[in-house]
């Protein structure tokens, strides 16, 4: 199978092959067809690397909008566990008595997968 790289490649000699036959064709006929050929491999080659870029810039996101959405979401997460912290919750203790809940609990409450049962 092909890397990316290498079907740019194969698509542009492909290409500037049709090209130089093209050039050096005088039947009307067939140039038609070599330079749809032309066009069509020129083409293809420009997807795969507008693909490649894509691919390299996160799945098509430039690293500004990457950057700003990191940031977006750590505040998200600030500004919830203030609010978190700002309901004084409490948690029942092994012996049964509520007890206002630590730092550290509230904290792995609001991590992604946390376990947030303990929340009364």
């Amino acid at each position: 199978m092909l890397s990316i790289d290498e079907a740019i490649e194969k698509n542009r000699k492909i290409a500037e092959m049709k090209k130089t036959i093209y050039d050096a064709c005088i039947l009307e006929e067939y140039n038609r067809h070599l330079l749809r050929e032309y066009r069509e491999h020129e083409q293809l080659a420009e997807w795969l690397e507008e693909l490649k870029a894509y691919r390299e810039n996160s799945n098509g996101y430039s690293k500004e909008d990457i950057e700003l959405n990191r940031k977006a979401m750590y505040n998200k997460a600030i500004d919830d566990f203030v609010d978190l912290c700002n309901e004084m919750p409490t948690y029942e203790n092994e012996y049964g008595e509520k007890m206002p809940m630590p730092i550290e609990m509230m904290a792995e409450l609001l991590k992604v997968g946390g376990n947030n049962e303990t929340v009364l």
